[in-house]
């Protein structure tokens, strides 16, 4: 069963305070071809920031982090997936997929390992590259699930992705989405364990 943590999201908002890198500018031209719930202002303002900091488990230890995804627009493709802004160095990336579902199996917010149990007739493919389903479509719901673990050569440290942008091309032009949604693991340079 796939725990469903929707309200944390609500219950957590606040812009973290820890320091990380910063990976750079994203392509200046944000426009509607991609949609996600989970940022309906673009650029997102401070008080749309939210974060979930998870206990991962399994070995390896593993948490997939969630944000709904969606297509405004016929032709918008996933060209990459990047933080906004990267906190810590006890964390790796597994992996990140776009997972396409019934809307009514709900969505992943943070389950326990990678990859998470799927729902039933989930599909799943690289991000990269990938047109998510239509906003219209009230038959398939699709997320982007990022896999994290907690990397074994740096112990206890922790940390993550505080916000993602999403990059895309819609008819020829590079455009981006911010998800002002924090991913990130429990440690020293987050909060503790």
């Amino acid at each position: 069963m796939r725990p469903l943590l929707a309200a944390v999201c609500v219950l957590a908002l606040g812009a973290c305070a820890s320091g990380g890198q910063d990976p750079g500018p994203a392509p200046s031209r944000i426009a509607p071809g991609l949609h996600s719930e989970a940022a309906p202002n673009q650029p997102p303002r401070p008080q749309d920031h939210s974060k979930y900091v998870a206990v991962p488990s399994g070995t390896p230890a593993a948490v997939t982090f969630g944000f709904p995804l969606c297509s405004l627009a016929a032709g918008a493709r996933i060209s990459a997936i990047r933080p906004t802004r990267v906190i810590g160095d006890g964390f790796s990336i597994v992996e990140i997929r776009l997972a396409t579902f019934d809307p009514h199996a709900g969505y992943t917010l943070a389950s326990p390992g990678y990859p998470p149990t799927p729902r039933p007739n989930e599909h799943d493919q690289t991000a990269l590259g990938a047109a998510p389903p239509a906003c219209t479509d009230k038959a398939t719901a699709s997320e982007i699930q990022i896999g994290m673990t907690r990397s074994a050569t740096a112990a206890g440290g922790g940390g993550g992705w505080d916000g993602t942008v999403v990059e895309y091309t819609l008819s020829g032009t590079k455009l981006s989405l911010e998800i002002p949604y924090g991913m990130l693991l429990c440690g020293t340079s987050t909060d503790p364990c």
